[in-house]
């Protein structure tokens, strides 16, 4: 018998040492496009590869240079250079329990589109008239407001001198495309600065615009290939007709707004606040504070408020029921236990994973498409397949 047991197990592991191993491998990690360069209305797809992917969002720094689609298709807008940003979840490998996020940035340089070489079909005669296209940057059409304001030049030859001495690479040049002069009142004489587009110029310390009192958009977001932007603290008081402000990608610690009491729209994103007040601010419509340190945000006066971006906070609490009008709501990665957007009846899209909720009620919310949310929330009132 021990006979018969021993040529059995002999057999047995003669058996299994012929078998094939199969190696459990670990999921590469997700590969994003690093970079891609445009002409002005050409549109690209940013490339994400990888297994086990959950999602895929994307979020541009400057929708004025570069839209970003959910699918991520990029559209050149308008010359200059922004960031993408690609948050992936995904998990390690095919057994493993729980998702990872990890954000990627993807540089987008936008330059303007060649024009194309055409053939005469009739030598002509006399010498051609040379018409130009007018310049979408200074309004000086009307004789009557053909010189810059003094006041405004000054403040900004100040601030460009700064800057300057810091590295930045700021253009001296006022006629440049990174400035907008224009006449805003019929009775004005001189053209006012109403535009300053800085994203990416290597901005850095204490930056103050408060002697631009017809400021309208402001772009001084600090992500380039070199890393984030050094500005410390941003002035923009007294800038009361400022409408856009984006400083996104700096090094922000407090950030007072409340004078720009016409913004409408105001990207903070990726910056080191730990507190955000926008209370002043009721005309707003699009808030993108992500990527910061906030523990609380109020936005119960900002009932014209149509995309709230808070994600990657540390917010407990999140109110949004007097914010009636939203149609995205992004609120992940925060410490949310519970979330209420029964009086969001326009909501369209919400992002609400990496939190510590349990259950999510959107019986109310009949036209929301796209929801993500972590796999252990109960979802009730919601059928739709994502």
């Amino acid at each position: 018998m021990k006979k018969k047991l021993s040529i059995l197990v002999v057999m047995v592991l003669c058996i299994t040492t012929m078998l094939p191993v199969q190696e459990v491998s670990a999921a590469k990690k997700p590969k994003v496009t690093k970079s891609m360069k445009l002409t002005v209305g050409q549109a690209k797809k940013i490339k994400v590869k990888g297994s086990y992917i959950k999602y895929k969002k994307y979020k541009t720094s400057n929708k004025k240079i570069a839209t970003v689609t959910k699918k991520g298709k990029v559209t050149a807008k308008k010359t200059g250079n922004c960031k993408i940003t690609v948050t992936v979840k995904y998990k390690k490998s095919k057994k493993a329990k729980k998702y990872t996020t990890k954000k990627y940035k993807c540089s987008v340089s936008v330059k303007e589109k060649k024009p194309g070489k055409t053939k005469p079909t009739v030598k002509p005669t006399s010498k051609p008239t040379i018409t130009t296209k007018p310049s979408d940057r200074v309004d000086n059409s009307d004789s009557s407001a053909s010189s810059k304001n003094e006041q405004d030049v000054k403040a900004i030859k100040k601030i460009i001198a700064e800057q300057r001495a810091f590295g930045a690479t700021v253009s001296e040049d006022l006629d440049s495309d990174e400035y907008l002069w224009q006449k805003v009142k019929d009775t004005d004489k001189t053209l006012r600065l109403v535009d300053i587009r800085w994203s990416n110029k290597n901005l850095q310390g204490a930056v103050s615009f408060k002697g631009l009192t017809e400021l309208r958009r402001l772009y001084c977001s600090g992500y380039d290939k070199y890393g984030k932007g050094k500005i410390t603290s941003l002035d923009v008081s007294g800038c009361t007709a400022l409408t856009e402000l984006m400083c996104g990608d700096n090094q922000l610690t407090s950030l007072d707004a409340s004078e720009c009491t016409a913004l409408t729209e105001l990207s903070c994103s990726d910056n080191q606040l730990t507190s955000l007040n926008v209370n002043k601010n009721m005309a707003l419509t699009e808030l993108w504070c992500d990527g910061n340190q906030l523990t609380s945000l109020d936005v119960s006066k900002n009932t014209a408020l149509t995309e709230l971006r808070c994600n990657g906070n540390q917010l407990t609490s999140l109110d949004v029921n007097k914010n009636t009008v939203l149609t995205e709501l992004w609120c992940g990665d925060n410490r949310l236990t519970t979330l209420d957007v029964s009086k969001c009846t326009a909501l369209t899209g919400l992002w609400c994973y990496g939190n510590q909720l349990t259950s999510l009620d959107l019986s109310k919310n009949i036209v929301l498409t796209e929801l993500y949310c972590d796999d252990n929330v109960v979802v009730t009132g919601y059928n739709k397949s994502l």
